[in-house]
């Protein structure tokens, strides 16, 4: 009989040890799903950031045309750190808005705004005047 409990001690060391390298195996795994998560939400918010700043892009260039009603936008508003904005013109004079029987004067531009590799396309109007106020 004491040669049957020294086996059932054995048994229940190997079983012990099993039952560890499992629950360590779930812990490895557990640890490995929540890096590869953290790093997505990291990487999804590096494109959050970067879209962004090509929108702003979009807004400052659209806001420096409408402000000063020219075209000719400078290197320092159309490119910092955070955008780089191509400006296109499209047309000179539009009717616009639609339901209106103005013309007015302004023009069409389609500009291209990237950062790093995030790009927005944007197509806007500027209004200079409606026509009938000197401008014609």
């Amino acid at each position: 009989m004491k040669l049957k409990r020294k086996r059932n001690k054995g048994i229940v060391l190997i079983t012990v040890l099993l039952f560890m390298v499992v629950l360590l195996g779930l812990a490895l795994t557990v640890a490995k799903i929540i890096t590869l998560n953290y790093k997505g939400l990291t990487a999804q918010n590096q494109e959050f950031i970067q879209f962004e700043g090509a929108d702003g892009g979009i807004y400052a260039v659209a806001g420096w045309m409408y402000f000063y009603k020219r075209a000719d936008v400078p290197l320092e508003v159309a490119k910092t750190d955070s955008y780089y904005v191509e400006v296109n013109i499209l047309a000179n004079t539009v009717r616009y808005p639609k339901g209106y029987s103005t013309a007015w004067k302004g023009f069409l531009a389609k500009m291209n705004s990237s950062s790093k590799s995030t790009e927005v396309e944007s197509v806007i109007f500027v209004p200079v005047a409606p026509a009938g106020y000197g401008n014609e």
